[in-house]
């Protein structure tokens, strides 16, 4: 699954950091609780999208691959 490189941009604004690769881990970069939430509103304000509450957790949002997954899941509905 390709991610789009404007979700790495934006998942390097929230971390403060950049060279994300798509496996990358965000828990391990610093995605915690707060960020997590300043992500999600980002992501689906950005993508046009809702994600329901069942695929919010720290798994959905492991690595950008694991995120794009969660927001074309949602999008699909």
């Amino acid at each position: 699954m390709n991610v789009p490189e404007s979700l790495i941009s934006l998942i390097e604004r929230h971390l403060d950091t950049s060279g994300f690769q798509i496996d990358s881990s965000l828990a391990q970069a610093g995605l915690d609780s707060l960020a997590l939430v300043g992500l999600l509103v980002d992501v689906e304000d950005t993508y046009g999208v809702t994600i329901p509450d069942e695929l919010l957790s720290q798994e959905s949002f492991a690595t950008p691959r694991v995120l794009w997954a969660t927001i074309v899941a949602a999008k699909k509905g």
